[in-house]
């Protein structure tokens, strides 16, 4: 009966330990994308080398990003193009909400990852969502 009790406690904090919550994507919003696009054309250096941005973030059950990190970068390395690296990343924090990530058994927005990239092609801006 020990061995039972034993064996029952351990599968059950097992899996309380590895379950799974249940939730919803969060969503890139066009608020986000197009206010974000708006500012990138009005900082942008003329002579932009880099192509491609990836960045990931926790992203609040309020839908702001709250940690932008830049995952990966093609090209860029002058002076210019770190401060508008830098300059991007404040604009990020401060661009308007994502839909949420919401929890499927409550309907409660949640806090989450996401991950986006920033694409720069002939004066043109894409921001799509990873997925």
């Amino acid at each position: 009966m020990k061995k039972f009790i034993t064996t029952f406690c351990v599968c059950l904090i097992t899996t309380l330990t590895f379950a799974q919550t249940n939730k919803t994507t969060p969503i890139i919003t066009t608020a986000f994308t197009d206010s974000l696009t708006l500012q990138i054309k009005r900082i942008a250096p003329s002579d932009l080398s880099i192509t491609k941005l990836v960045y990931t973030s926790t992203i609040s059950a309020d839908g702001i990003l709250t940690k932008p990190l830049i995952m990966r970068q093609f090209g860029g390395g002058t002076i210019a193009e770190n401060n508008f690296v830098v300059t991007l990343r404040s604009l990020i924090k401060a661009a308007p909400a994502w839909k949420p990530a919401l929890d499927a058994d409550t309907g409660k927005a949640v806090e989450d990852k996401v991950s986006f990239t920033v694409e720069f092609d002939n004066k043109e801006i894409k921001i799509e969502q990873n997925k």
